[in-house]
């Protein structure tokens, strides 16, 4: 007898409430004994090569991280004239 088997049983027997602790590891287990739709298909987990160069990576980094600094600012101060003037400083401060 396999487990799926022996799980089937004692969902006969006892009640939900008797055989699991909460509705989420039921739905788990339900989830587990069930088979896979015909259509389903896995998902590649496998480590993969990074992505652009280290130079690439290095200047996404920083651009993300003003990008981050500058939110930060425009919801400080955010009247539209100071958001604006911020805004045309950090670009001119990135792209030189």
């Amino acid at each position: 007898m396999n487990a799926s088997q022996q799980n089937t049983i004692y969902q006969q027997i006892l009640s939900p409430q008797e055989l699991y602790c909460c509705d989420e590891f039921a739905n788990f287990v339900r989830l587990a004994i069930l088979p896979p739709p015909p259509n389903a298909h896995l998902i590649d987990v496998k480590p993969h090569a990074h992505f652009g160069s280290k130079q690439a990576r290095a200047a996404a980094r920083e651009k993300a991280q003003a990008s981050t600094a500058l939110d930060f600012i425009q919801q400080k101060f955010s009247t539209q004239f100071f958001t604006a003037l911020l805004s045309i400083v950090i670009t001119q401060v990135l792209n030189s």
